[in-house]
């Protein structure tokens, strides 16, 4: 099973595009660290959510089990429904989502969104109303790594007593800065102890971060075997009186060289005729375990996604019995509550809830769970006509009104 996928896209406004002069010095809050960053210290903030994206770009090991989610839960249909549980025909909002703004349809929009939320912890969907309508015209995901959040007050830590002033778009090109008010922002973020955590969310990672660098560096000594072979050793005679002479070493040189297939632009020889002892500091990649150790950091890294390796091609991992079983606590435990968090946020953007209405996922759908959900159906039928449960128990667990 694989995943791959790619989302770009871009989009320019001269109205309000913002040169550094004209943008008020309040304080910022940065997505790339979680911290309050004021607009002198921009330059020197370690721009956290960068090394995130470059993990995930570089470590198949990361993007692996988040495309997993992302393309288990797009393929997932959406329902418009009114108070009843009913399914509404003919939806504007899910004609609007189908084709959320000109660049994308609805699959790399909801990508986008859905991929920010996973890795960066926060998702910024602007909505553009157009002049002389009250509807939402478009919709379009603000990547998050690019995205600055602007207090209107810098000089106090009591988010009581402050909000967001508005939205900083930097765009990486040219120094380009679009303002963006805050109404026209829907900031979701996930929960975390970061620094500011009200205003900001945290990404999955970084509880993980120390694996995910444990990863990074297994690639990086893998590279390091397979191109230098690793540092061989020190050639040295222990006798002063009779030093190697320079065709032993010659000797020696083409020996380890044909050895650990070393190339002439090459050596991992270093000779000494000082009295010192031979020491071999080749990396072994068996006492290394570079392979162990990548399979237990890939196996913690399905986990803060709630992704069952083995549906993922992890052989190792014999916690589920088959690929059906873990193809279904794929959808249970990642692919669903990922997909809820999108739903209940555009139920959100579209004010579906003063309606009571909301966006829902098709469970029925999902051939991983539909035994699952005939299943549940079926034992709430029975607890019922038994007497076990009430009627609005029974029609609450079957997604049904139990006011009805």
């Amino acid at each position: 099973m694989a995943f791959n996928f790619s989302i770009s896209w871009q989009r320019k406004s001269k109205a309000n595009k913002q040169t550094q002069g004209n943008i008020p010095t309040g304080a910022r809050f940065n997505t790339l660290g979680g911290s309050i960053v004021y607009p002198y210290d921009i330059p020197k903030n370690k721009q956290v959510n960068s090394v995130l994206v470059d993990m995930y770009r570089e470590i198949p090991d990361i993007s692996i089990p988040i495309n997993a989610v992302v393309e288990s839960a797009v393929n997932i249909p959406i329902l418009h429904v009114n108070r009843d549980g009913k399914r509404i025909e003919n939806s504007p909002v899910l004609r609007l989502l189908e084709k959320p703004n000109f660049k994308q349809t609805y699959n790399e929009y909801f990508q986008a969104w859905l991929l920010d939320t996973l890795l960066l912890g926060n998702s910024y969907t602007n909505k553009i109303v157009p002049v002389g309508f009250k509807d939402i015209g478009e919709l379009f995901v603000i990547p998050a790594e690019q995205v600055e959040i602007v207090l209107k007050n810098k000089k106090t830590g009591d988010f009581r007593n402050n909000d967001v002033s508005y939205f900083l778009w930097k765009t990486g090109i040219e120094n380009e800065k679009i303002k963006i008010p805050k109404e026209e922002i829907v900031h979701f973020k996930e929960l975390g102890k970061c620094k500011n955590a009200f205003f900001i969310g945290e990404s999955k990672l970084y509880p993980a971060i120390m694996t995910a660098k444990s990863l990074r560096y297994n690639y990086e000594a893998r590279v390091k075997l397979y191109r230098d072979g690793g540092a061989v050793g020190i050639i040295s005679s222990k006798d002063k009186e009779l030093p190697m002479t320079p065709q032993d070493i010659k000797e020696m040189e083409h020996y380890l060289m044909s050895k650990n297939g070393m190339t002439g632009d090459q050596s991992p020889v270093a000779v000494s005729k000082s009295p010192i002892e031979y020491k071999e500091t080749t990396l072994d990649a068996k006492k290394l375990m570079l392979n162990e150790n990548k399979i237990q950091d890939f196996q913690t890294i399905c986990a803060v996604y709630g992704v069952p390796s083995i549906a993922v091609n992890d052989n190792s991992n014999s916690t589920y019995n088959n690929m059906i079983e873990a193809e279904r606590a794929l959808y249970k435990r990642a692919a669903i509550p990922n997909l809820k968090k999108y739903l209940d946020t555009h139920t959100r953007i579209f004010g579906l809830e003063e309606k009571g209405e909301k966006l829902i996922a098709d469970e029925t759908a999902i051939d991983a769970l539909a035994k699952d959900v005939q299943i549940m159906s079926n034992v709430y039928n029975s607890a019922f006509n038994a007497g076990v449960v009430t009627e609005q128990e029974y029609r609450t667990a079957i997604g049904e009104n139990p006011n009805k």
